[in-house]
């Protein structure tokens, strides 16, 4: 298992920059206090790395700074993760994501995205927590969910073939952070960057 790319959003605040493509459109996100968040509450986006070509089995994990925290009235957010993302549009966007979402309960769920539709594939309970390390990947039809190394879901799709590793998230009422995001494949080479463990590869910084 191989880390092919990295962001750890130390650099000063603004847009997230020229290595992030958005593939949903319905807000933006930007760069705070060293790490990513919405720039304006509201709807989910979703980015994805587009600094290499990535191979279509991949991972991709994100470590939860600041999770988001259910209001009153029950509107819902959670960060994403996503794997084999792409497209530049709402309606041309595909990939897989998986999110630690409130809406009325604290839940977890792995969805699809093929052409802006959203289709559920797996959800259960489960609540975000600060340091958490959130981690997706795809290997052939099998698409896999993992909370600190602890697998989630596994289930198998095969409605998006490839794309590229990224982040997302839906934000409509407090402001939520990640940090450390990191993707890669399941080549056999060692690690690069000093990244040793499989699933808990991120270190909470601060």
């Amino acid at each position: 298992m191989t880390q092919l790319a990295s962001d750890n959003f130390n650099r000063a605040d603004g847009t997230l920059g020229p290595n992030w493509t958005q593939s949903v459109h319905n807000t933006t996100f930007a760069i705070s206090t060293n790490r990513f968040t919405q720039s304006v509450l509201g709807a989910g986006s979703n980015y994805f790395w587009n600094a290499i070509a990535w191979p279509n089995d991949q991972w991709s994990q994100i470590l939860v700074a600041v999770p988001w925290t259910l209001l009153p009235g029950g509107a819902g957010g959670g960060l994403d993760v996503d794997v084999r993302a792409s497209g530049v549009t709402t309606v041309t966007s595909n990939g897989y994501l998986f999110r630690v979402f409130t809406i009325t309960t604290n839940s977890r769920l792995l969805d699809k995205d093929v052409n802006g539709v959203f289709t559920q594939l797996a959800t259960d309970a489960g609540a975000a927590a600060a340091g958490d390390i959130n981690y997706l990947e795809a290997q052939g039809t099998t698409i896999v969910a993992k909370v600190n190394g602890v697998q989630v879901f596994s289930v198998t799709d095969s409605a998006v073939a490839s794309g590229s590793a990224g982040i997302g998230g839906h934000m409509p009422g407090t402001l939520q952070f990640g940090d450390n995001w990191a993707g890669g494949d399941f080549s056999i080479a060692g690690s690069t960057g000093g990244w040793v463990n499989r699933h808990r590869h991120l270190v909470n910084k601060r």
